[in-house]
């Protein structure tokens, strides 16, 4: 299923090796879950440049995270015109996601999710 069609904002609280964290408005990773190589850190500039979230799921999710939602989606507050050239305008509406997402699948696989 493409990027876009993702749910965005899950009602769904709780733990989830599912939930694909966004860091618009925050994420807290435990300590060690991002753990890289040199090769990793690597891809992220060939792979990964305007795709952050993408790169940061793939090593959190091979370190083992489960990410967690809690409470509920605030309002973000941004300065008159600073997001016409933002990534959710490339990453979502234009599909800049979904080939960065098939390139960390080719290279690594789908991070297991069962038992979510």
């Amino acid at each position: 299923r493409r990027y876009r069609e993702w749910v965005m904002e899950t009602p769904r609280r709780g733990e989830s090796a599912a939930f694909f964290p966004t860091g618009v408005g925050g994420v807290l990773y435990p300590p060690g879950v991002l753990a890289y190589s040199a090769s990793d850190y690597a891809e992220i500039g060939e792979v990964c440049p305007r795709a952050d979230d993408v790169w940061l799921y793939w090593i959190g999710r091979r370190n083992g995270a489960r990410y967690k939602a809690i409470g509920t989606a605030k309002p973000i507050l941004c300065w008159d015109g600073s997001q016409e050239t933002a990534l959710f305008l490339d990453n979502t509406l234009q599909d800049g996601n979904d080939p960065v997402i098939q390139e960390m699948a080719r290279r690594h696989g789908y991070p297991a999710v069962h038992g979510v």
